[in-house]
Protein backbone atom coordinates (compact mmCIF):
# COMPACT_ATOMS: atom_id res chain seq x y z
CA UNK A 1 0.00 0.00 0.00
CA UNK A 2 1.09 3.12 -0.51
CA UNK A 3 -0.63 6.46 1.23
CA UNK A 4 0.81 8.63 -1.31
CA UNK A 5 -0.48 11.94 -1.74
CA UNK A 6 0.31 15.56 -3.39
CA UNK A 7 -0.39 17.13 0.21
CA UNK A 8 -0.56 15.60 4.02
CA UNK A 9 -3.15 17.73 5.96
CA UNK A 10 -3.58 17.51 9.66
CA UNK A 11 -6.40 18.51 11.34
CA UNK A 12 -6.11 19.37 15.13
CA UNK A 13 -9.26 19.77 17.69
CA UNK A 14 -10.53 19.22 20.72
CA UNK A 15 -13.66 16.25 20.09
CA UNK A 16 -16.78 18.13 19.61
CA UNK A 17 -14.71 21.59 17.96
CA UNK A 18 -16.33 21.05 14.69
CA UNK A 19 -13.55 18.81 13.09
CA UNK A 20 -15.90 16.41 11.17
CA UNK A 21 -17.69 19.73 9.98
CA UNK A 22 -13.92 21.08 8.88
CA UNK A 23 -13.00 18.10 7.47
CA UNK A 24 -16.26 17.83 5.36
CA UNK A 25 -15.69 21.58 3.90
CA UNK A 26 -11.68 21.04 3.18
CA UNK A 27 -12.88 17.66 1.07
CA UNK A 28 -14.29 19.55 -1.93
CA UNK A 29 -11.36 21.83 -2.58
CA UNK A 30 -9.17 18.96 -3.84
CA UNK A 31 -9.78 17.09 -7.02
CA UNK A 32 -9.76 13.24 -7.77
CA UNK A 33 -8.75 11.10 -4.55
CA UNK A 34 -9.46 12.27 -1.01
CA UNK A 35 -8.29 9.80 1.68
CA UNK A 36 -9.81 11.10 5.16
CA UNK A 37 -8.04 8.87 8.31
CA UNK A 38 -10.74 10.12 11.50
CA UNK A 39 -9.23 9.82 14.71
CA UNK A 40 -6.15 9.31 13.88
CA UNK A 41 -3.32 8.31 16.11
CA UNK A 42 0.26 8.28 15.52
CA UNK A 43 0.65 4.92 16.81
CA UNK A 44 1.41 1.97 14.81
CA UNK A 45 2.33 1.84 11.19
CA UNK A 46 -1.36 1.27 9.07
CA UNK A 47 -2.42 -1.92 7.81
CA UNK A 48 -5.92 -2.78 6.54
CA UNK A 49 -7.81 -5.36 8.31
CA UNK A 50 -11.07 -5.46 6.33
CA UNK A 51 -13.15 -3.43 3.29
CA UNK A 52 -16.33 -2.30 3.51
CA UNK A 53 -17.76 -0.99 0.26
CA UNK A 54 -21.40 -0.34 1.13
CA UNK A 55 -21.92 3.75 -0.35
CA UNK A 56 -18.93 5.45 0.68
CA UNK A 57 -15.79 3.82 0.56
CA UNK A 58 -14.33 2.69 3.99
CA UNK A 59 -11.58 0.63 5.79
CA UNK A 60 -10.95 -0.21 9.05
CA UNK A 61 -7.34 0.05 10.10
CA UNK A 62 -5.94 -1.08 13.22
CA UNK A 63 -2.73 -0.96 15.24
CA UNK A 64 -0.58 -4.13 16.39
CA UNK A 65 -2.57 -5.02 19.48
CA UNK A 66 -5.94 -5.40 17.04
CA UNK A 67 -7.21 -2.45 18.66
CA UNK A 68 -9.66 -0.45 15.73
CA UNK A 69 -7.78 2.94 15.92
CA UNK A 70 -8.50 4.61 12.66
CA UNK A 71 -11.23 4.66 10.20
CA UNK A 72 -10.63 5.80 6.65
CA UNK A 73 -12.89 6.83 4.42
CA UNK A 74 -11.81 8.08 0.10
CA UNK A 75 -13.93 10.78 -1.41
CA UNK A 76 -13.57 10.99 -5.82
CA UNK A 77 -14.11 14.47 -6.40
CA UNK A 78 -14.26 13.66 -10.16
CA UNK A 79 -15.60 11.86 -12.91
CA UNK A 80 -12.18 10.36 -14.06
CA UNK A 81 -11.21 8.56 -11.00
CA UNK A 82 -14.48 7.26 -10.66
CA UNK A 83 -13.61 4.96 -13.57
CA UNK A 84 -10.69 3.54 -12.07
CA UNK A 85 -11.24 -0.17 -11.75
CA UNK A 86 -12.32 -1.40 -8.59
CA UNK A 87 -10.33 1.91 -6.71
CA UNK A 88 -13.05 0.98 -4.06
CA UNK A 89 -11.27 -2.11 -3.01
CA UNK A 90 -7.80 -1.14 -3.30
CA UNK A 91 -7.96 2.74 -2.53
CA UNK A 92 -4.68 2.39 -0.44
CA UNK A 93 -2.75 1.93 -3.74
CA UNK A 94 -4.07 4.49 -5.44
CA UNK A 95 -2.28 8.12 -4.99
CA UNK A 96 -4.45 10.77 -3.44
CA UNK A 97 -4.36 14.15 -4.18
CA UNK A 98 -4.48 14.68 -0.70
CA UNK A 99 -4.44 12.85 2.64
CA UNK A 100 -6.44 14.55 5.95
CA UNK A 101 -5.23 13.01 8.96
CA UNK A 102 -8.49 13.70 11.97
CA UNK A 103 -6.39 14.28 14.80
CA UNK A 104 -8.58 14.90 18.01
CA UNK A 105 -7.44 15.45 21.30
CA UNK A 106 -3.85 15.28 21.02
CA UNK A 107 -2.11 18.58 22.10
CA UNK A 108 0.45 20.79 19.35
CA UNK A 109 3.13 19.37 21.90
CA UNK A 110 2.09 15.83 21.86
CA UNK A 111 2.02 15.70 17.86
CA UNK A 112 5.47 17.97 18.04
CA UNK A 113 7.08 14.92 20.31
CA UNK A 114 6.05 11.93 18.06
CA UNK A 115 5.50 13.30 14.71
CA UNK A 116 9.16 12.64 13.12
CA UNK A 117 9.74 9.13 14.98
CA UNK A 118 6.10 8.04 12.96
CA UNK A 119 6.49 10.00 10.05
CA UNK A 120 9.94 8.53 9.36
CA UNK A 121 9.41 4.80 10.50
CA UNK A 122 5.93 4.77 9.60
CA UNK A 123 5.09 6.72 7.04
CA UNK A 124 7.36 7.51 5.06
CA UNK A 125 8.92 4.07 4.40
CA UNK A 126 5.89 2.64 3.38
CA UNK A 127 6.02 5.45 0.74
CA UNK A 128 9.40 5.32 -0.65
CA UNK A 129 9.33 1.35 -0.60
CA UNK A 130 6.48 1.15 -3.09
CA UNK A 131 8.42 3.67 -5.35
CA UNK A 132 7.11 6.75 -4.56
CA UNK A 133 8.64 10.15 -2.99
CA UNK A 134 7.31 11.14 0.04
CA UNK A 135 5.49 14.65 -0.75
CA UNK A 136 6.93 17.23 1.13
CA UNK A 137 3.82 19.44 1.54
CA UNK A 138 2.38 19.33 5.15
CA UNK A 139 -0.23 21.34 6.41
CA UNK A 140 -0.89 21.59 10.03
CA UNK A 141 -4.44 23.26 10.83
CA UNK A 142 -5.41 23.79 14.26
CA UNK A 143 -9.19 24.51 15.23
CA UNK A 144 -10.35 26.12 18.27
CA UNK A 145 -13.66 26.30 19.80
CA UNK A 146 -15.09 28.51 21.61
CA UNK A 147 -14.97 26.94 25.22
CA UNK A 148 -18.29 27.99 26.33
CA UNK A 149 -19.52 25.96 23.22
CA UNK A 150 -16.97 22.96 22.90
CA UNK A 151 -17.41 22.08 26.67
CA UNK A 152 -21.37 22.38 26.65
CA UNK A 153 -21.16 20.20 23.62
CA UNK A 154 -18.48 17.53 25.62
CA UNK A 155 -20.78 17.39 28.32
CA UNK A 156 -24.14 16.61 26.02
CA UNK A 157 -22.23 14.07 24.48
CA UNK A 158 -18.98 12.95 26.04
CA UNK A 159 -16.78 11.14 23.94
CA UNK A 160 -17.99 7.43 22.53
CA UNK A 161 -14.40 5.71 22.61
CA UNK A 162 -11.22 5.67 22.83
CA UNK A 163 -8.67 6.29 21.18
CA UNK A 164 -7.58 9.93 22.56
CA UNK A 165 -9.88 10.20 25.27
CA UNK A 166 -9.76 12.62 27.58
CA UNK A 167 -11.96 12.96 30.36
CA UNK A 168 -13.99 16.37 31.20
CA UNK A 169 -11.96 17.73 33.75
CA UNK A 170 -8.65 17.89 31.20
CA UNK A 171 -10.82 20.07 29.02
CA UNK A 172 -9.69 23.17 30.53
CA UNK A 173 -6.15 22.26 30.44
CA UNK A 174 -6.22 20.95 26.36
CA UNK A 175 -8.45 24.18 25.52
CA UNK A 176 -5.50 26.54 27.15
CA UNK A 177 -2.77 23.94 25.29
CA UNK A 178 -4.80 24.89 21.74
CA UNK A 179 -5.24 28.52 22.81
CA UNK A 180 -1.24 28.75 23.48
CA UNK A 181 -0.96 27.38 20.07
CA UNK A 182 -3.13 29.50 18.08
CA UNK A 183 -2.05 32.49 19.69
CA UNK A 184 1.43 32.29 18.81
CA UNK A 185 2.42 31.33 22.18
CA UNK A 186 3.75 28.01 21.30
CA UNK A 187 4.95 26.96 17.98
CA UNK A 188 5.34 23.63 18.14
CA UNK A 189 3.52 23.21 15.10
CA UNK A 190 5.44 25.62 13.04
CA UNK A 191 8.52 23.82 13.34
CA UNK A 192 6.77 20.66 11.69
CA UNK A 193 4.96 22.38 8.07
CA UNK A 194 2.96 25.00 7.06
CA UNK A 195 0.45 26.25 9.96
CA UNK A 196 -2.99 27.42 9.46
CA UNK A 197 -5.11 28.69 12.86
CA UNK A 198 -8.57 28.51 12.32
CA UNK A 199 -11.29 29.95 14.83
CA UNK A 200 -14.25 27.69 14.35
CA UNK A 201 -16.60 30.22 15.50
CA UNK A 202 -16.03 32.42 12.61
CA UNK A 203 -15.33 29.44 10.13
CA UNK A 204 -18.88 28.67 10.93
CA UNK A 205 -20.52 32.02 10.49
CA UNK A 206 -18.22 33.87 8.28
CA UNK A 207 -17.93 33.14 4.38
CA UNK A 208 -15.06 35.66 4.25
CA UNK A 209 -13.25 34.30 6.74
CA UNK A 210 -14.23 30.68 5.01
CA UNK A 211 -12.60 32.22 1.79
CA UNK A 212 -9.66 33.40 3.71
CA UNK A 213 -8.53 30.04 4.95
CA UNK A 214 -9.34 28.58 1.41
CA UNK A 215 -6.28 31.21 -0.11
CA UNK A 216 -4.17 29.93 2.72
CA UNK A 217 -4.36 26.64 1.21
CA UNK A 218 -3.60 28.10 -2.05
CA UNK A 219 -6.64 26.46 -3.38
CA UNK A 220 -10.23 27.79 -4.96
CA UNK A 221 -12.88 28.50 -2.65
CA UNK A 222 -15.97 26.45 -2.25
CA UNK A 223 -18.64 25.67 0.57
CA UNK A 224 -19.52 22.30 -1.38
CA UNK A 225 -19.35 20.78 2.00
CA UNK A 226 -20.57 23.16 3.93
CA UNK A 227 -23.88 21.79 4.80
CA UNK A 228 -22.82 18.09 5.75
CA UNK A 229 -23.15 16.53 8.99
CA UNK A 230 -21.18 13.72 9.33
CA UNK A 231 -22.99 10.22 10.96
CA UNK A 232 -21.25 7.56 10.31
CA UNK A 233 -17.84 8.73 11.86
CA UNK A 234 -18.78 11.42 13.94
CA UNK A 235 -22.00 10.69 15.40
CA UNK A 236 -23.50 13.73 14.10
CA UNK A 237 -24.20 17.09 16.33
CA UNK A 238 -23.85 16.13 20.38
CA UNK A 239 -27.01 18.14 20.73
CA UNK A 240 -28.97 17.13 16.95
CA UNK A 241 -27.18 14.27 15.79
CA UNK A 242 -27.77 14.38 11.94
CA UNK A 243 -31.34 15.83 11.95
CA UNK A 244 -29.77 18.66 10.49
CA UNK A 245 -27.81 16.89 7.01
CA UNK A 246 -27.27 18.95 4.56
CA UNK A 247 -28.55 21.78 6.09
CA UNK A 248 -25.92 22.02 8.96
CA UNK A 249 -25.43 25.87 8.79
CA UNK A 250 -29.05 26.11 10.39
CA UNK A 251 -27.48 24.33 13.72
CA UNK A 252 -27.21 26.51 16.93
CA UNK A 253 -23.42 25.58 17.35
CA UNK A 254 -22.85 29.30 18.52
CA UNK A 255 -25.51 28.85 21.39
CA UNK A 256 -24.77 25.51 22.69
CA UNK A 257 -23.82 27.08 26.59
CA UNK A 258 -27.38 28.41 26.96
CA UNK A 259 -28.17 24.61 28.05
CA UNK A 260 -25.38 24.38 30.47
CA UNK A 261 -25.16 27.97 31.83
CA UNK A 262 -26.44 27.02 35.42
CA UNK A 263 -24.87 23.52 35.19
CA UNK A 264 -22.59 23.48 38.60
CA UNK A 265 -19.87 21.34 37.06
CA UNK A 266 -20.11 22.74 33.70
CA UNK A 267 -19.64 26.35 35.49
CA UNK A 268 -17.07 24.79 37.64
CA UNK A 269 -14.82 24.08 34.58
CA UNK A 270 -14.91 27.20 33.11
CA UNK A 271 -13.76 29.12 36.29
CA UNK A 272 -10.32 29.16 35.46
CA UNK A 273 -8.29 32.22 35.09
CA UNK A 274 -6.09 31.31 32.31
CA UNK A 275 -9.15 30.16 30.22
CA UNK A 276 -10.39 33.20 30.77
CA UNK A 277 -7.91 35.13 29.88
CA UNK A 278 -7.11 33.27 27.10
CA UNK A 279 -10.80 33.65 25.67
CA UNK A 280 -10.76 37.77 26.25
CA UNK A 281 -7.79 37.93 24.08
CA UNK A 282 -9.48 35.92 21.32
CA UNK A 283 -13.30 36.57 21.40
CA UNK A 284 -13.79 39.23 23.65
CA UNK A 285 -16.25 39.11 26.88
CA UNK A 286 -17.67 36.15 27.55
CA UNK A 287 -21.45 35.51 26.88
CA UNK A 288 -22.25 35.81 30.60
CA UNK A 289 -20.31 36.22 33.89
CA UNK A 290 -18.88 33.20 35.59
Amino acid sequence: MTFYSQVDIFILGIRRSGNHAISNWLIPHYQGVVRYFNVFSFIEQLRPENNRVQGTTTEIYTNLQGKTFCLSSVTVNDTASNKLPNWAINHVKIPANANLFGCENLTPQHIYEVFDNWYDLKYKKIVEHNGMQITDRRIFIIILRNPFNNIASMMQKPILSPPNNIPISQLPATWIAYAKEYLGETSYLKNLGNFITLNYDLWFSDQNYRKSLSAKLNQPFTDAGLQKVTGQHGGGSSFDGVAFSDKAQQMKVLERWKFFQNDREYLSLLKNEELLALYKRIYGEPPFQI
